[in-house]
Formats: C-alpha cells, sequence, structure tokens
C-alpha cells in the first residue's frame, strides 16, 4: 500500500494534480503506526511501541525510495505548484495535524464516527510530503527536500501526542504511574516527543511569519507601484518579484508602457518605495513597450484588475483632455510633436510634457497652454515643457527649416560694416586708441552713430567730420558719428598696446 500510494501521490504532484494526490492520501496506510506509537506511549507498552516504529521507519524510506526512483526517470515534469506547496511549511500544519490526530483517534474510539477516518486521512498530509521529499532529492533540490520532510515529522509528532491525549481521556489505555515519581515516567515517555514538537512548531512559526512579512511587502509594493505608474499615460503594472538579500531588497517590476521608463523616473518610482517600505530598496523597471488601439485610434487603458475604476479613469481623462490641449497648441510651430506626458501630484498639479521640436518653444506659448488647461480641467496646473530639439531632413533639405528674415540680415550686415570701417579708420588717426563700445540708431532719417573709444588723447571735431566722411561714402549716406573719448592707454616695454584683454588676469593684489 505504501508503494501504491507513493507511485499514485508521485505522478500526482508531477502532474499538478489535486484530485490525484487527495486519491493518494486515501489509500497510504502511514495513519495506523502514529496511532500505534501513541496507544503505545498511553499505556506504556514498549513491544507496541517498537513495533509500530518500525512499521512508521520502514513505511518513511519506502516511500522516499519510490519517489525518489520515479523522479530519476528521464521523463519527468517541471516542479509545479502542488510540489512547491509542501516544502514551506508553516505552523497552521501544526494546527491542522493536531486537530487530525484528535478526530481520527476519537473516531476510532466510538464506533459511531469511523467513517471519518477518510476525511482524517485527507486533511493530514503524510505520503505526499514523503513523495515531494523523494523528488527533490532526485532534483538535487536539497533545502526543498528538508521542508517536505520537516512537515511530515510535524504532521508525525502533532499526530501522536494528539492521539495519545485523546487515548487516555476516553480511556482506551489506562496511564499506569508509580506511586512516586510519576512526573518522571510523564517525561520519559512524552518528553521527547514534546520537544521535538516544541522544536518544530518555533521553526515553522518563524516560516509564517516571514511568509506573512513577504505577502505584507509585496501586496505594499504593488500599491505602491500601481499608484506611482497611474502618473505615467499608457502604462500599468504587468508583474513584479521581491528578492530579499542581506542589506538590500531588490524589486524588479515589469512594465507594460508604449515608451521606455526612462531612469530619472525609475529614480523617482524607487525613492517613493524607500519612503513608504524600505529605505535599502533597489528598483530595476524592465519595460514591455506596448500600445492598446481601437477603431478611433491610440487609446490608453489602465489595469482595471488592480487599479480601482473611478481613481485610473479620473487620471486617464487629466492626462487625455492634458494632452488634447498641448497637442493642439502644438499644431502651431511647424514639425513639434507630443512624445512624453506625465504627471505628479505635490500640492499643485504639474504636468511634464516631453516635446521634439525643430526650435524651442517660446515660453509665452508654455503660458498659454497651461492657461488653458487650468480652466479646462478646473484646477491650478503647472506645466513644464521638455524641448528635445530635432532636425526633420528628405531628399529636398531640412524639413520646418524658418527662412532668415530679410530685416535682420539688412541690420547684421550694416552692423558688421560700421564696426569694421570705425575700427580701420581710428587705427588711421590714431593707433594707440580702442574701440570698446558702438551704438546706432536711426533719429529723424539720419543713421546716428556713437562710438565710445579708449585713447591717450582726445580726438578733435576735425577727425571726427574726417571719419564721418568716410562713412557716409561707404558704408551709410545719412551717418551721423559721434566719438566719447576716455583717456588712457595701455603701454609695455615694446610700446602702446592698442588692446589688452584683462579678462585673463584672474589674480588679484589687494590694495
Amino acid at each position: 500500500m505504501v508503494v501504491v500510494s507513493t507511485t499514485i501521490a508521485a505522478y500526482g504532484l508531477l502532474s499538478n494534480s489535486t484530485a490525484v494526490v487527495i486519491g493518494a492520501m486515501l489509500v497510504a496506510p502511514l495513519m495506523g503506526p502514529i496511532f500505534g506509537v501513541a496507544l503505545s506511549l498511553a499505556s506504556g507498552d514498549r513491544s507496541l511501541f517498537r513495533f509500530s516504529l518500525t512499521s512508521e521507519a520502514a513505511g518513511v524510506f519506502i516511500s522516499v525510495l519510490i519517489a525518489f526512483v520515479i523522479g530519476s526517470l528521464p521523463l519527468r515534469a517541471d516542479f509545479g505548484a502542488e510540489i512547491i506547496a509542501r516544502t514551506h511549511p508553516t505552523l497552521y500544519d501544526i494546527v491542522v495535524a493536531v486537530a487530525s490526530g484528535i478526530a481520527g483517534a476519537y473516531a476510532m474510539t466510538n464506533t459511531r464516527i469511523s467513517p471519518a477516518l477518510p476525511g482524517v486521512a485527507i486533511s493530514t498530509s503524510l505520503v505526499p510530503p514523503l513523495a515531494t521529499c523523494g523528488l527533490c532529492l532526485s532534483a538535487g533540490r536539497f533545502e526543498d527536500a528538508l521542508g517536505a520532510f520537516l512537515l511530515f515529522a510535524a504532521n508525525f509528532l502533532a499526530i501522536e501526542l494528539a492521539a495519545a491525549a485523546v487515548f487516555i481521556v476516553f480511556g482506551i489505555s489506562l496511564l499506569s504511574m508509580p506511586e512516586r515519581g510519576h512526573f518522571r515516567e510523564y517525561g520519559r515517555r512524552f518528553g521527547l516527543s514534546i520537544l521535538a514538537l516544541i522544536a518544530v512548531s518555533v521553526f515553522l512559526t518563524h516560516t509564517l511569519v516571514k511568509a506573512i512579512e513577504n505577502s505584507r511587502l509585496s501586496k505594499t509594493v504593488q500599491t505602491e507601484m500601481a499608484s506611482q505608474l497611474r502618473t505615467i499615460l499608457g502604462a500599468r503594472l504587468s508583474s513584479f518579484t521581491v528578492d530579499n538579500h542581506k542589506d538590500q531588497l531588490e524589486v524588479v517590476a515589469i512594465v507594460l508602457t508604449p515608451r521606455e521608463i526612462e531612469p530619472d523616473l525609475v529614480a523617482r518610482l524607487e525613492d517613493g518605495l524607500r519612503k513608504r517600505i524600505n529605505p535599502a530598496i533597489r528598483l530595476v523597471v524592465r519595460s514591455l513597450i506596448s500600445s492598446d488601439a481601437d477603431r478611433n485610434g491610440p487609446v490608453f487603458l489602465a489595469d482595471e484588475e488592480r487599479e480601482r475604476q473611478a481613481e485610473v479613469r479620473k487620471q486617464t481623462d487629466f492626462l487625455s483632455e492634458a494632452s488634447e490641449i498641448i497637442s493642439a497648441e502644438l499644431r502651431t510651430v511647424p514639425g513639434a510633436r507630443l512624445v512624453d506626458l506625465r504627471r505628479e501630484m505635490n500640492g499643485t498639479t504639474a504636468v511634464t510634457a516631453v516635446v521634439r521640436t525643430p526650435e524651442a518653444i517660446d515660453p509665452r506659448q508654455v503660458r498659454s497652454m497651461q492657461t488653458k488647461m487650468s480652466r479646462a480641467l478646473d484646477k491650478r496646473v503647472r506645466l513644464a515643457l521638455r524641448c528635445i530639439i530635432t532636425t526633420d531632413v528628405d531628399s529636398n533639405g531640412i524639413l520646418y527649416q524658418k527662412k532668415p528674415d530679410a530685416g535682420n540680415a539688412n541690420q547684421q550686415a550694416l552692423e558688421k560694416r560700421l564696426g569694421q570701417a570705425l575700427r580701420n579708420q581710428l587705427l588711421i588717426t590714431e593707433p594707440r586708441c580702442s574701440l570698446t563700445q558702438l551704438r546706432y540708431g536711426r533719429i529723424n532719417r539720419q543713421l546716428y552713430v556713437l562710438s565710445e573709444i579708449r585713447t591717450p588723447r582726445t580726438l578733435t571735431p576735425r577727425d571726427a567730420r574726417r571719419i564721418e566722411a568716410l562713412l557716409r561714402k561707404h558704408v551709410e549716406p545719412s551717418t551721423v558719428l559721434v566719438i566719447r573719448s576716455v583717456i588712457g592707454s595701455d603701454a609695455s616695454a615694446g610700446g602702446y598696446l592698442p588692446s589688452f584683454d584683462e579678462a585673463r588676469l584672474k589674480d588679484r593684489m589687494p590694495m
């Protein structure tokens, strides 16, 4: 029966079939020897104790061996949830085993409820953990094998002690004790089992606490990530894993998004997790590029299974409205297009838009977008535009390039001719002077030119008249020249210096 039940359990576990595993529990004969051990402890029958314990040990050995052989066959499937569930026992398993031991022992003492024994066999996992242990040993997964065997050991100890207590209470076995030293007799019979059960319970309690902490941590990470991703148009959390190292908690999140999540946004998400959960968190975001569309074009769908419908709809409507306003305003800028839109909640509603454009967007146009958004959304909005300067080229040349302004070109040409001509004439008049400032403007259809020069002597009206005549002849006929002389000159051992760049001297001596 052990061979048959183990074979059923092993293939049920490999096929991940709960029904087949339950069938193996019904066939398994390992519950009987455990009740024999309990009865021997209650009655003090050493022969029964040896016989029952030997039978149970033989059954355990055969069960693990058969499962190991089955797992060593070449046609072995991957381990599923049925196997993984039996490699991480918790305190709950001991509670179930104690209740099962009480029910099974009581069913043996009362013939009216003896049909309940199959249910007890199903509720307590004996052969499946042993089959799991053998399968894990064949795969070299020794830590999982130890966990599965620990589950069987916990069930064995809990059923044994609970059944012994029931046998004593209901008088199936009289607990014969000597007149003196009965506490010592209690310790001799039950001490080892009680200590072993306490040790296992402490370990499984730690496992349960750790499992609860991991569950809460995963739920908190999921909630925080989903909340942060609401601010990214079209992004939603697909799945994530949490790996707890010694000094760091690593979270790997898989995000479905229309565009790649940039490092600065990952840093913002990581800061949120650190404030909420653990300051030692390291976040890695794996972007899976995806897009959603209906018959009218692209749409941005939220993860309805994880997010609250009302909040998601509110966020999506906000971003869609903001996207329409910005896109409509950008139509006036040839070649500009919106590529990303994000929202941050920090007292005021801050929106960051990423725009690819041939030239920077004018701040007045950004202010216009911000005003329209605030009115349309009925809340104060702060808009920031991140302009990514791009150049579009086809076979005919650069697209969206502004034609040069004829007026500006003429003005630049005039400035260049005035400056060059004035410098040449000043050097001829006084080689030691230098032009420091040049200003000009039209007054009553005449071009007034104010030139400020630094010179060792004041230039005379005669000098100004001669230079003005040359400017009228070669640059502009209506030129009126004003020369402002600033007396001073630079000299070195080699002579006068027409110009000296004092900005190159970085050190200054205090006077």
